[in-house]
């Protein structure tokens, strides 16, 4: 679960969610752009209102290779598309959604700073959810948004490959098949 209070969430490398805040974070951002990229490991997602959301996960041999937030609960009933936005490249194993603007307290950031076991919930003071981290492979995730009637409804992250990636260079890439039928995604 996500805990939206500021109309935004953040999916990726929890370093890349503090440092990115540390800047100024949420200020770079434009509603004509609900769902992105900012630098190399993180995405966004303008919902447009405060609300909570479930965080969903694909499993694919024990592993998450896909992470899925919805801000409506019938999405599968709606005329829409998976539209493609960017990518993002996971160099740990570790991937955090989370409200971005969220008060993050001490224990908080220790905990994206030392990455918990998968599926830790982070949580305020007031015990109430902020959003969660997950055990992920490293590799090049294919960043989406979901569209119907001209208004996003959805972001997910979807493994296309396995490596590490430094300065540009990737190693051990293993591609990854979309469980949607199209083609992988080709690395840039």
């Amino acid at each position: 679960m996500v805990c939206i209070d500021s109309a935004t969430i953040a999916l990726g490398e929890p370093e890349a969610l503090l440092s990115w805040n540390d800047c100024g974070g949420t200020r770079e951002l434009s509603i004509e752009h609900p769902v992105g990229v900012v630098r190399s490991n993180l995405a966004y997602f303008i919902t447009m209102d405060d609300l909570d959301c479930p965080v969903e996960t694909c499993v694919s041999d024990g592993e998450v290779v896909g992470i899925r937030v919805e801000i409506v609960n019938d999405i599968a009933d709606l005329s829409g598309a998976w539209m493609e936005v960017g990518d993002i490249f996971l160099d740990r194993p570790c991937c955090v959604v989370v409200d971005p603007t969220a008060g993050l307290t001490e224990p908080i950031i220790e905990q994206l700073r030392q990455p918990p076991p998968d599926g830790t919930d982070l949580v305020y003071e007031t015990g109430v959810v902020s959003g969660v981290v997950l055990k992920v492979p490293v590799g090049r995730y294919c960043v989406e948004a979901y569209s119907a009637e001209r208004e996003v409804l959805g972001v997910r992250l979807r493994l296309v490959s396995k490596g590490t990636y430094t300065f540009g260079v990737r190693t051990g890439d293993k591609s990854i098949a979309n469980t949607e039928g199209s083609k992988s995604l080709p690395l840039r």
